[in-house]
């Protein structure tokens, strides 16, 4: 076991589960055109919840930060032309969040995000759109961009559903909206949801919509990173023996030699499919890695972007081919877990946790960043 989880668990060891909060439902509900706000308790609502948490963040992370910036040479016109997001709590997973979204800058950012209700919608083997004509933001609305009405216009029909009802039941999108208009107020969005999906069928709808992007960036113009970006939203593990609906993913054990296990588990996973050079065997490596082969519906490790990473990841690396360009490369900036993160001190400003934090009970949280 090494030294930083040895001495944490000689912390944490006598500590009892941590408070969890009822998330309300549909706090702010949506209207025909404006989305609204799934969760007002994991997610800062206002600017002055958002100011505080990068703050925070930021001041967490200072090393780590400064060691990424030398290491990557990142400097203040850097711009990643996509990224892999976590989408927990900001009191949890601030301090990686913190990593990637400086260097998201484009005017335009595609979001593809998790559906973690599909089973409840009864949706699989479909892209999900909205038909929101903006998005609740903490310092504002956030327009969609007309990009979605022009992938919609070259999008064969039978790829997609519209549907507001399903794009307002999920959280994952919502989460990374405060980050992207902290850092680029005038940040515009698509929103694309992806339930459950076979390979076959993810394969060929990620093939589709790279076509129709790669068409519309050459026919504006686009810089890649400037004009447009792509985000991806995940977290990863999803462990332990308690609070998963009766379910045990403890399969390392629910003690500390579970959460190093586990955790180095999600960082094997991140670094050998996700990082580096980004191609379609990669991909279809990390789809086979987190899911049954036999049956898509069953995990074989609970990360909640088991659909959302490998499409938007498969989108990029057939988007790449259609516009010449060469594989994206990923840049692994952070991994943390709700255990080991600790807390951020933004209680008092009203944000707090959708779900406890402990050895029976943790969620793991990746940034990477693609140029």
């Amino acid at each position: 076991m090494n030294f930083r989880i040895y001495i944490f668990c000689l912390v944490f060891i006598s500590l009892t589960p941590s408070f969890s909060q009822n998330l309300p439902v549909t706090p702010v509900p949506s209207t025909k055109t404006v989305r609204g706000l799934k969760d007002t308790v994991g997610f800062a609502i206002s600017a002055a919840q958002m100011d505080l948490v990068v703050k925070l963040s930021r001041e967490a992370e200072e090393k780590n930060l400064a060691a990424n910036k030398q290491k990557y040479q990142l400097t203040p016109g850097t711009r990643f032309i996509a990224g892999i997001s976590p989408h927990d709590d900001y009191i949890y997973a601030g301090p990686v969040y913190v990593h990637l979204f400086p260097y998201i800058k484009a005017k335009r950012i595609v979001i593809f995000g998790v559906s973690h209700y599909a089973r409840h919608w009864n949706v699989e083997n479909t892209l999900i759109f909205d038909a929101f004509k903006d998005w609740h933001g903490p310092y504002g609305n956030i327009p969609v961009s007309g990009l979605r009405e022009e992938i919609l216009l070259k999008l064969p029909p039978l790829d997609y559903i519209i549907s507001n009802p399903i794009q307002a039941d999920e959280h994952s999108v919502e989460a990374l909206i405060p980050w992207l208009q902290y850092y680029h107020r005038d940040v515009e969005i698509v929103s694309i949801l992806v339930p459950y999906m076979r390979w076959s069928k993810l394969d060929s709808l990620s093939n589709d919509l790279a076509h129709v992007l790669a068409e519309t960036i050459q026919r504006h113009g686009w810089k890649l990173g400037s004009d447009i970006a792509f985000l991806i939203s995940n977290d990863c593990s999803h462990y332990g023996d308690q609070g998963w609906g009766g379910r045990n993913f403890a399969s390392f054990g629910a003690d500390c030699s579970g959460l190093q296990k586990g955790t180095n588990r999600d960082r094997s996973i991140a670094h050998s499919t996700l990082c580096d050079s980004l191609t379609t065997n990669k991909v279809h490596n990390f789809y086979s890695r987190v899911l049954d082969p036999a049956d898509y519906h069953k995990y074989r490790v609970v990360w909640c972007g088991r659909f959302a990473v490998p499409f938007g990841a498969n989108t990029l690396a057939q988007l790449m081919k259609s516009l010449n360009h060469k594989p994206l490369t990923g840049t692994f900036l952070r991994y943390g877990d709700s255990v080991e993160l600790g807390e951020l001190a933004v209680r008092r400003v009203g944000l707090g946790v959708t779900a406890p934090a402990n050895l029976h009970h943790w969620v793991g949280y990746v940034a990477i960043g693609y140029w």
